[in-house]
């Protein structure tokens, strides 16, 4: 989406943040600080590596405004049910909160998570410096945007109710010394792929590609990167059920053919387990979150991170690569609001970006993805910078009641076909018919 695209749904429903940045640059009006001595509380998470380094920084946003920062880490899982649970008290629990960008309709249908729009107009409070455009378009549809098209997307309804900071999308790494020594160059498209797969299995001697395939909410996330590019759509445009049409199922035997050939563990396999895997195992290629380059930044993995290249997610009947991970929301019920939503804007700004992408922190702005001074230091942002026109806001329903159709269904039909227990297509017709019922009794569909 363009800015003039964003600007109108802005100023439709959310305000638009640029106007009032003018307004407040001239007025002289933003003084962050005049809340000196309030102290914010931030719920965070123990368990995803690319929002650790962040943490280190606060400091310097207290010794900057005198704002304190109270932190609170518990894993990631766990932040839905204690926000929710929160919600029935008078008094917030946490001022901002991270959260992966799925939870952020419910959070906003339960008044959960407060609208930013207002506060992007308010010239005491917003930093005429921010410059909202360059947040990456697709990041803030994904992970910010609620009230909108089906809900979840832009739209004249749509409201602002978070900032991505921990946003990813789908990359392809490999292992430079396998494909060296066997003469092998990256797939450009899913057709390569497969034929990169065969031969890494039987010529190559090595396990091809590592994929989380564990039973649940990870091996759908896995048909999701693929079920994209292969043109797929989980829903039409009356909620009926379409992930059983071709394009599911084509997903759905790539997945068999990605266990075939990989090491035997991949049903066991989660996020940190199928990162593993490909750092320190024998798998030569990860086609996952772009995530993996937080990981392999850490100190222990600065001898294999030569050994390691990217490219660009394949390409199926189209290009599509996911847009996932955590933004961060403020609670409605914050007596800290506006120091709130300056510490919002400090953890999002440019020079943060800039800070947090040089420890492998993913990037969530266009102007750090075109800092050539950066990109000479982390070559891997050019390749990150095409991938992420690429992007697919839409790739999952991001509905209340996701969760469930995740893990109790889809992450059930996706073993069954991993384990021979049923053909794709007879997995997919079965979830589909049990998915259509869910969503009738639900009410989206008559």
């Amino acid at each position: 989406m363009n800015r003039r695209n964003l600007l109108k749904l802005l100023a439709a429903g959310v305000g638009s943040p640029w106007a009032f940045s003018d307004l407040a640059h001239a007025q002289g009006a933003y003084k962050p600080e005049r809340f000196s001595g309030q102290t914010i509380r931030v719920l965070w998470p123990t368990d995803y590596l690319a929002l650790d380094a962040p943490v280190a920084f606060f400091p310097e946003f207290t010794q900057k405004t005198g704002i304190k920062v109270e932190v609170t880490r518990i894993p990631f899982l766990t932040i839905k049910p204690r926000i929710l649970a929160a919600n029935a008290n008078s008094q917030a629990e946490f001022d901002v909160f991270a959260y992966i960008a799925p939870w952020k309709t419910e959070f906003y249908e339960k008044n959960c998570i407060a609208d930013l729009g207002p506060m992007f107009k308010d010239p005491s409070i917003a930093d005429p410096s921010y410059d909202f455009d360059d947040l990456i378009p697709g990041y803030v549809i994904n992970s910010g945007l609620a009230g909108g098209r089906k809900g979840y997307l832009d739209g004249p309804q749509a409201k602002l109710v978070g900032i991505p900071r921990g946003m990813e999308t789908s990359i392809l790494a490999y292992k430079k010394d396998v494909f060296i020594k066997n003469n092998l160059t990256a797939p450009a498209s899913y057709t390569e792929l497969r034929s990169l797969i065969k031969a890494l299995n039987t010529k190559a001697k090595v396990p091809a590609m590592t994929q989380r395939l564990m039973a649940g909410h990870h091996c759908v996330y896995s048909w999701l990167l693929h079920f994209n590019p292969m043109g797929g759509s989980f829903f039409d445009d009356r909620w009926n059920s379409t992930f059983n049409q071709a394009p599911g199922v084509e997903a759905a035997d790539f997945l068999k053919l990605v266990a075939e050939t990989g090491v035997p563990q991949l049903q066991q396999f989660g996020f940190k387990e199928n990162q593993d895997e490909f750092i320190t195992g024998k798998s030569a290629m990860y086609l996952d979150s772009s995530s993996i380059i937080s990981a392999l930044n850490l100190p222990e993995y600065a001898s294999i991170r030569g050994n390691v290249a990217y490219a660009l997610h394949p390409r199926g009947s189209r290009y599509a690569s996911a847009v996932a991970g955590f933004a961060c929301g403020i609670s409605p019920k914050s007596e800290n609001q506006q120091a709130a939503f300056i510490f919002l804007q400090w953890l999002t700004n440019k020079e943060q970006d800039v800070k947090f992408t040089r420890l492998g922190v993913q990037s969530n702005r266009k102007s750090t993805l075109a800092n050539q001074k950066l990109i000479s230091e982390v070559p891997y942002l050019e390749v990150l910078r095409k991938q992420l026109v690429m992007g697919n806001p839409d790739w999952r329903p991001m509905i209340p009641q996701w969760d469930t159709i995740n893990v109790d269904y889809m992450g059930k039909a996706i073993p069954q076909v991993l384990n021979g227990a049923a053909t794709s297509q007879e997995a997919l017709n079965q979830c589909a018919s049990q998915v259509n019922g869910l969503m009738q009794q639900w009410g989206y569909r008559t």
